[in-house]
């Protein structure tokens, strides 16, 4: 397939890439300038100072001067605050650029708030002021972010993080990610202990510098594997989970999407990637893949009920996920929410209920399906005339929380996980535990086998997610396939 066709045909979660255009027609957001983007967190943890990350790409094909840049805070009760960095003309001339700068910010900046970054360049001897990234057509408009008071809701021994997530070597004609180690430092000031490195294994299988062309000898891949690896090593209290999003084949050999977690063999799959005419057909198909991981790994239908739009369903044979996919005894669950409740939420959650009705017990978890975008979705709207702009998808807007005692590390994360010890939100927190008639205790992911004496529910929120008012348990009953309120 001709790779102008890319842009129409794929969903498009990540920071745009400006550079790329059709053939011989006019792009309305091409410039002779680097991307330049500032984000920052949705929300900063009390005790975490606001990080304002600053990302440039293709400096290396048109070099800038960062001069300064000037960060103003707004709380809503109208208190108001201005920092200025000096980057004293620093020399940006590489692929990808990072920089976080640290923002401490004072008492009276708390709640919800608007954060403006300001920033002067120097590009090709002309002197460039921007609002939040140089982009011809977006909005500028300020990021919404809320000073919490207090920490996310939660309990003893419990961690959050985003378990689906695309980073840096996701890079291509429209796209482009941000680095895993400037997300490590904004999922901090969010809260979380950890997040999943997902990338596309149409991505991972590419030359650094060329999307379209396909390296056997795997250098993405095996650098994401290192950056993990020193990650994990130097970092205390934090984990990176290593991991692919896997196109593979379904039952009726459909392109589905496979999250592998932890796995330390590479699994091609470009069956939906078009990057090549009619080359459609999966690689893989679900039930070969699964019994070859490693039994440390995990493995969960991405996304499995969200909606095929038409023209991926005829010209590069994306399908969803089946019943007959989802029987599999190798699978560990199914990431029931994508960044946002919508159809796909509701159906997966549906198709969850009758997995478990049908007596298979699946682990459900949460992640936004998208990368940067940590404040707002930004990316290319119609190829290549508009950017689009929201606050679904984001960093860690739905977030899975696993329960973990002890010192976290990615074998005890990934062991809990393995075990059902997590849940899903978007706000408060809740925790059950069951008793059987001989008074032991049962925790989330475990079964009872015996008379079920008593259950415990216990619920947590905070300010920032609204007041607790009721909790409803449904029951299900296998044999009969239905659930009540009890």
């Amino acid at each position: 397939m001709d790779d102008s066709f890319i842009p129409i045909l794929l969903p498009i979660f990540l920071y745009a890439e400006t550079h790329y255009s059709f053939k011989g027609i006019y792009s309305r957001i091409k410039k002779k300038e680097p991307e330049i983007i500032a984000d920052v967190p949705y929300r900063v943890n009390p005790g975490q100072r606001l990080p304002i990350l600053l990302l440039v790409k293709d400096a290396h094909r048109y070099p800038i001067q960062f001069r300064r840049v000037s960060v103003t805070i707004q709380s809503e009760s109208g208190a108001k605050q201005n920092e200025v960095f000096d980057l004293k003309n620093v020399q940006i001339t590489s692929p990808m650029w990072w920089k976080i700068l640290p923002v401490n910010t004072h008492d009276n900046i708390r709640g919800p708030g608007k954060v403006m970054v300001d920033f002067e360049i120097l590009s090709n001897s002309v002197s460039k002021h921007y609002t939040n990234d140089n982009y011809r057509i977006s909005s500028h408009e300020p990021f919404e972010t809320y000073f919490a008071n207090t920490p996310l809701p939660k309990f003893p021994h419990w961690y959050f993080g985003d378990l689906h997530y695309h980073s840096a070597f996701t890079s291509d004609q429209v796209e482009f990610g941000a680095p895993i180690g400037a997300t490590v430092q904004m999922a901090k000031a969010l809260g979380f202990n950890f997040f999943a490195a997902t990338d596309h294994s149409y991505d991972l299988d590419d030359e650094p510098d060329n999307p379209l062309q396909n390296d056997k000898n795997l250098p993405k891949w095996r650098q994401l594997q290192t950056e993990v690896t020193a990650i994990n090593k130097s970092e205390k209290n934090f984990v990176v989970f290593p991991g692919e999003e896997l196109s593979c084949g379904n039952s009726r050999g459909r392109n589905i999407h496979l999250l592998l977690l932890n796995e330390s063999k590479f699994f091609e799959g470009y069956g939906d990637s078009a990057e090549k005419w009619l080359h459609t057909k999966p690689q893989h198909a679900l039930a070969d893949v699964l019994p070859q991981l490693h039994p440390d790994s995990l493995a969960f239908a991405a996304h499995p009920e969200d909606r095929t739009p038409l023209l991926q369903w005829i010209l590069i044979r994306r399908g969803r996920w089946r019943s007959a996919d989802y029987a599999h005894e190798r699978l560990n669950g199914m990431q029931i929410f994508n960044g946002k409740e919508d159809a796909g939420f509701n159906a997966a959650k549906k198709r969850w209920i009758s997995i478990l009705l049908s007596g298979k017990k699946l682990n459900i978890i949460a992640g936004n399906d998208g990368h940067g975008n940590f404040n707002r979705f930004r990316q290319i709207g119609f190829p290549f005339f508009t950017i689009r702009e929201h606050r679904q998808q984001i960093f860690g807007g739905a977030r899975t929380a696993i329960k973990c005692e002890g010192h976290i590390t990615l074998a005890a994360l990934a062991r809990a996980l393995r075990w059902g010890r997590c849940v899903v939100t978007t706000g408060p927190m809740l925790e059950v535990r069951a008793f059987d008639d001989k008074d032991e205790c049962f925790e989330i992911g475990e079964t009872v086998s015996g008379p079920v004496k008593k259950i415990i529910v216990r619920g947590t929120s905070t300010d920032e997610f609204g007041e607790l008012k009721n909790a409803i348990i449904w029951a299900g009953s296998i044999g009969a396939r239905k659930e009540k309120i009890i």
